[in-house]
């Protein structure tokens, strides 16, 4: 039976301890990651990224409130520019039309007149205005109320311009009064012609509210440049006339 001496197992069992030592050492050398510090530097770098997104995110979203507010506003300018546009236009017609009848008012009829009777001058021709006024109208009104005398006053409108060329223009003058202006006129007997022309259209029956009105009108007649030659003093001289139709009591058109 062999003995093995005490030193010499000793020195096996160091010798043992110190290759497992080294084994161990080697075995944590060989399965060391070799990219860690790439791997760490990389999810550092992502947690970076998604913070910069998370804030760019609150950003967008911030500047995304800022422009729905922005396209808000401006269709709301939009709008508001197209009614004030609306107005504006609005405004523009009736500083040169009644609101009522939507004929020219005397504004309008004033520089109708300005352009018929240069183009009359040009052309050597007449120029002829009427002013007629409705015969018992305030009886209306005080009979049928001023909302059924306001609808009489819209159909005499619609009557006149009826009667009249494209050329010629349809004033309301004020209250019941209307004045014609009838350009390039070659004929001294067109304005008696115009004027009966005009009476028989408004003697004619008118329906308001399930009212039959019958109402008449008087005429006064001026023709340029016989009885004036500009706007006031054929106004004027229209205006004689008509009374002088309205006092006979014949509504006919009278013209000295």
């Amino acid at each position: 039976m062999n003995h093995i001496s005490p030193i010499r197992n000793s020195s096996t069992r160091q010798n043992r301890r110190a290759a497992n030592t080294n084994l161990d050492t080697t075995e944590h050398a060989e399965f060391e990651n070799p990219t860690l510090p790439q791997l760490k530097q990389t999810l550092a770098e992502v947690v970076g990224l998604n913070q910069a997104l998370a804030k760019s995110q609150v950003h967008a979203n911030v500047g995304f409130e800022q422009l729905k507010v922005l396209v808000e506003r401006n269709l709301q300018l939009t709008q508001d520019s197209m009614v004030l546009m609306q107005q504006d236009s609005k405004a523009r017609y009736f500083a040169y039309h009644d609101e009522l009848t939507r004929l020219p008012n005397r504004r309008l009829l004033q520089d109708r007149f300005r352009q018929a009777l240069a183009q009359a001058q040009r052309q050597h021709k007449q120029v002829v205005v009427l002013l007629l006024d409705l015969d018992g109208f305030k009886g209306v009104n005080d009979r049928l109320g001023h909302a059924a005398g306001d609808k009489l006053l819209q159909q005499v409108a619609k009557r006149l311009n009826d009667c009249v060329r494209v050329a010629d223009t349809v004033c309301r003058y004020g209250g019941d009064e209307f004045v014609l202006v009838l350009p390039e006129i070659e004929h001294d007997n067109t304005a008696g012609v115009v004027a009966d022309k005009i009476r028989t259209h408004l003697d004619a029956p008118y329906r308001v509210d399930g009212n039959v009105i019958a109402i008449k009108a008087s005429i006064g007649a001026a023709v340029y440049p016989n009885d004036g030659e500009d706007y006031r003093s054929l106004i004027g001289h229209a205006d004689l006339e008509m009374y002088r139709a309205k006092e006979n009591g014949t509504s006919k058109t009278s013209s000295a």
